[in-house]
């Protein structure tokens, strides 16, 4: 479901009122409606991309961490239920547990302790584990920080606190319902997944924990072997682009940064330069050139993008060779605005 939701968003497919403050999804021919005061919460908080699809009807249910029984009513991503104790506040819908709860129902524990603060990302000493962006500025820790619940007279880190709960694992490798294997983190009310190829607003999404952990009411968990941790994505900080500096492959006395796209390799021989992505996002490369400093000469025009750690060899597409193998040929890249990325001084002549 998580591969076209964005699409139903982009097609306008939102819910309309069936009727005073009730929501009802007929577009996408789901039976279930929400009513006051879940629809209003629904809205107020994040809607379809945060919550999801209602998949019960609303009806008294025992809390699994209280045993008491409140309204309640479950969605693809969470679990809302009405606590007449806090009528008239902020609180009187609150979010199941649900990451916590699938993560027993998997008979997984609570991921230990990480080593420490990784910089660029955000700390949470009360359960030891960062949470960080995986590309310049889109990933976990920047959807965890632009959302969260409306709830007057808390701050932004709260109200995401609210939300989702504190981290409850590092980054890893998993393979979710849909058999898509893809970053994932779980946190207290909330699994956030990480899926690349989607356009930048849908590329972090969110597990649909509550239909997994409704599904799996009742069954055993079997034991599992330790999910291996696959580190979580370092982000460090981006070197400021330099100003513009192209002119016709000449020499250049700009310093390159090698962020994030470096030179490894010339083979002046076979006229192939080798490129690797140093980063830990893909890099769009439409534009980019790479020059021989020799001879004043280009080398290749690049287009499509690079995946993250990617290594790729580019030929040359001048009309002959250009490379000088009896003295120094250095090589550069440069990005479509023309700004020094990456500088590989000869040594092989």
């Amino acid at each position: 479901m998580r591969r076209w939701i964005w699409l139903l968003l982009l097609a306008g497919l939102l819910p309309r009122a069936a009727a005073a403050h009730n929501l009802c999804f007929v577009e996408v021919n789901n039976p279930y409606c929400l009513e006051e005061p879940f629809s209003d919460y629904w809205d107020d908080n994040g809607g379809l991309p945060v919550f999801g699809y209602p998949i019960t009807f609303a009806k008294a249910e025992p809390n699994p961490d209280t045993g008491m029984s409140y309204h309640t009513q479950w969605l693809e991503r969470n679990r809302f239920e009405v606590h007449p104790e806090n009528a008239g506040t902020a609180y009187e819908v609150l979010l199941g547990l649900l990451g916590k709860e699938r993560l027993q129902q998997l008979g997984r524990e609570v991921a230990p302790r990480e080593a420490g603060p990784q910089a660029g990302c955000l700390w949470f000493e009360e359960t030891g584990h960062n949470v960080c962006d995986q590309s310049n500025g889109l990933g976990f820790k920047s959807y965890w920080q632009s959302h969260g619940l409306k709830i007057d007279g808390l701050d932004n880190y709260a109200r995401s606190l609210q939300l989702f709960g504190l981290p409850l694992t590092g980054v890893n490798l998993e393979t979710n319902a849909n058999g898509d294997t893809v970053q994932t983190q779980w946190f207290e009310r909330a699994r956030l997944e990480w899926h690349p190829n989607n356009p930048d607003q849908f590329k972090v999404l969110l597990g649909l924990l509550g239909k997994e952990v409704l599904d799996n009411r009742g069954v055993i968990p079997q034991p599992q072997l330790p999910v291996t941790p696959t580190p979580a994505p370092i982000v460090t900080p981006t070197p400021a682009p330099p100003p513009p500096s192209f002119n016709n492959c000449q020499a250049d006395p700009t310093v390159a940064s090698n962020y994030p796209v470096k030179i490894v390799s010339v083979d002046k021989s076979a006229e192939k330069v080798v490129l690797q992505n140093v980063s830990n996002a893909p890099v769009a490369l439409d534009g980019w050139r790479i020059c021989s400093i020799r001879g004043n000469q280009l080398h290749a025009t690049l287009g499509g993008s690079l995946a993250a750690g990617e290594t790729r060899t580019i030929d040359s597409t001048a009309s002959g060779p250009i490379w000088n193998n009896s003295d120094q040929d250095n090589a550069s890249l440069y990005d479509a605005e023309g700004r020094l990325i990456s500088f590989l001084e000869d040594t092989n002549f």
